[in-house]
């Protein structure tokens, strides 16, 4: 563990403005800053309690990561799946940046996005969509990206969720507490507030690690420039446009299967409409004179409190919802041209059709938001060339992609036990792993052009040796004091207290009835230096923000020459993966990616930087990231299996 006071670079004058503020705070006060005042208490989803003494507000903490929930006059953005199909950096910054100052002018002060877990690990997941991708590369920067869009927006992004949260099913065994701090929804009861500050009173935790906390809140408060909020305007729990959205959602589509001409969507048409469901004779008579017949399909899902169609969250399946297969079935054995557009929260079984020669385009949608039927349209008549590449592998069968979701308890009864044994094999890992070839594989996507590429060039950067990260950290420091007497931490006499709302005050001199907790001053076992505050070993592979810096020092960089050999103008997104040799490495791992805008006949250089952490392995005997002695190669590619160019790469002089 690290104290907040002992992070450096940019965040420094952030903390000494949090120590500042966190140093003229009572106990009360800091349990209020850190601690939510439950749910429906105040207009927010979330809120923590207000410092009236020194003009603080309580903070407004509100979903979601693809826009503002529960608010009126607010945009319905494209999800993070459908974004991650981008490919494009500068999108996943400005899509963050214009989530943020939505947020940020209804006077959000930290959104609840994104999202980094479920990474996706099953595509069946119910969260999955809220994320980007279940590459860590391509889901990394595209969080990372997010964030600082939201930030520079002026608002506090909240990454979620906790690790290994893969599905909706018993997602909350041996939860004690939910969102916003009570134990139950406005039971008015919280294992913070009251017992918090019982905690620190009775001495079971210790001042440091509370003052901690309220630094670390108080840092990022500063860090983005929250201290010159805008006031709360809307009410999550009362209800009495066009922007950014529509581009987000046209250049997210990834046509992943066609063989029509552009021309035919080109010189216009004849558009007819049956509203009759049993009108059957029409119905056929329409479709068999169709021109062009576009099929929308979906599959849907969500959290696990919410069941759909009989799916509690997570899908049951990969299947199409509601029919969709035999509605594609029977339209495209009446008309010869028929497009489906594919509107998912991830991978759906797609072989019935894949190989339909009277299915001339696939596209998938995704959850594109409010512009979807716009940015579609932009699609099929030819204004916006598709350049999006899929985020995640379209298997034929959900067995492919490895561990199923855990769907019943475990004898009948109890918490299913899942043990994680797959490690990195998931998606397109996992693929290769067992060498089964997918329908469609990661990466893939169409254009109305082509690209052709040549002269891969790597080269060796001069670097310094790797020093793992030594020494101590600062012993865990106190910031004020705070009266040991009990009666100044009573509910205020002559105050009327809401039932549901948490304060930090106690309700008796009894530290043990003012607990309200049967099991209190029962001797429970800590993790061993959870309360231990002084100097702290550094870890080696550690030493500020990401880790070790050297970790991030480009050891190579990587280019190639991509030509767009079509006649239409295009992107093209060209992707980098990196062999790391070893006997249980995964056969290819992304490690960076560039979306190229190219006109016909001309060319452009893709360019990666590859770091020292891109040819590491961790290791669990030395907890460091190590350079292993296995060769090593480099591919740059169209997709995780169209890899048109490779060379080999010498890391001898980098292995320790």
């Amino acid at each position: 563990m690290f104290w907040v006071e002992d992070i450096t670079g940019d965040w420094a004058d952030a903390i000494t403005k949090a120590k500042a503020f966190v140093g003229q705070l009572t106990l009360l006060e800091k349990v209020n800053l850190t601690t939510g005042t439950g749910w429906q208490s105040e207009s927010c989803v979330g809120n923590v309690g207000a410092i009236p003494r020194l003009g603080f507000d309580s903070l407004c903490m509100q979903d979601s990561p693809l826009g503002i929930r529960f608010a009126d006059y607010v945009s319905a953005f494209p999800a993070g799946g459908t974004v991650a199909g981008s490919w494009d950096r500068a999108e996943f910054y400005q899509r963050g940046y214009q989530m943020g100052q939505e947020h940020r002018a209804k006077g959000v002060d930290v959104q609840l996005g994104p999202v980094v877990g479920p990474l996706g690990r099953n595509p069946k997941g119910g969260r999955n969509w809220e994320g980007f991708s279940p590459d860590p590369v391509l889901s990394g920067i595209a969080v990372a990206d997010t964030v600082r869009g939201i930030q520079d927006a002026g608002v506090i992004a909240c990454t979620k969720h906790f690790i290994m949260n893969e599905q909706e099913h018993f997602r909350q065994p041996g939860l004690d507490m939910t969102m916003p701090g009570d134990t139950d929804f406005n039971s008015g009861q919280s294992f913070w507030g009251p017992n918090l500050t019982i905690s620190i009173l009775n001495g079971t935790l210790p001042q440091w690690r509370l003052d901690d906390a309220a630094v670390r809140i108080m840092a990022a408060y500063y860090y983005v420039g929250r201290d010159e909020s805008i006031p709360v305007n809307f009410d999550s729990w009362q209800r009495d446009t066009y922007g950014y959205e529509h581009y987000f959602a046209k250049t997210g589509h990834k046509l992943i299967n066609q063989h029509v001409d552009r021309e035919v969507t080109d010189n216009g048409g004849v558009f007819t409409s049956i509203t009759d469901n049993y009108a059957y004779a029409q119905i056929q008579a329409m479709a068999a004179q169709a021109s062009v017949a576009v099929v929308f399909v979906n599959a849907d899902s969500g959290e696990g409190y919410i069941t759909v169609d009989g799916n509690a969250g997570d899908r049951n399946n990969l299947t199409i919802w509601q029919g969709g297969e035999t509605l594609i079935q029977n339209v495209s054995a009446l008309c010869n041209n028929t497009i489906v557009v594919i509107h998912s929260v991830g991978p759906v079984l797609v072989n019935s059709f894949s190989d339909n020669e009277n299915v001339t385009a696939i596209l998938w949608a995704g959850l594109p938001g409010q512009e979807s039927g716009n940015a579609i349209a932009d699609i099929l008549y030819g204004r916006e060339n598709p350049g999006g590449k899929l985020p995640f592998t379209i298997g034929s069968s959900a067995a492919e992609y490895g561990p199923d979701l855990i769907y019943e308890p475990t004898n009948g009864h109890g918490s299913p036990q899942d043990n994680f044994e797959e490690g990195v094999f998931i998606d397109y890992r996992a693929f290769d792993k067992k060498n089964i070839t997918p329908v469609y594989e990661f990466g893939h996507g169409m254009s109305y052009t082509t690209f052709d590429y040549s002269d891969i060039k790597v080269a060796k950067v001069e670097a310094s040796p790797y020093t793992p990260t030594t020494g101590k950290t600062i012993a865990a420091p106190t910031l004020g004091n705070y009266s040991r007497n009990i009666e100044d931490y009573q509910f205020p006499a002559n105050a009327v207290r809401p039932a549901t709302y948490i304060f930090p005050y106690l309700n008796s001199t009894n530290l043990a009835e003012a607990s309200q907790d049967p099991e209190y001053g029962l001797n429970h076992t800590w993790p061993t230096g959870a309360t231990d505050g002084s100097p702290q070993a550094r870890i080696a592979a550690g030493g500020a923000p990401g880790g070790n810096p050297q970790l991030w020092d480009v050891l190579y960089t990587v280019e190639a020459t991509i030509t767009n050999s079509g006649k239409v103008g295009g992107d093209e997104v060209v992707q980098c993966y990196i062999a790391l040799g070893g006997p249980e490495d995964p056969k290819v791992q992304l490690r960076g990616f560039d979306r190229l805008s190219i006109q016909p006949g001309k060319s452009a250089t893709f360019h990666a930087d590859i770091t020292r952490r891109d040819i590491s392995n961790w290791d669990v005997a030395s907890q460091n990231w190590v350079i292993s002695e296995h060769p090593k190669t480099v591919y740059v590619g169209a997709s995780s299996r169209k890899l048109h160019l490779s060379a080999a790469m010498d890391t001898s002089a980098y292995r320790s």
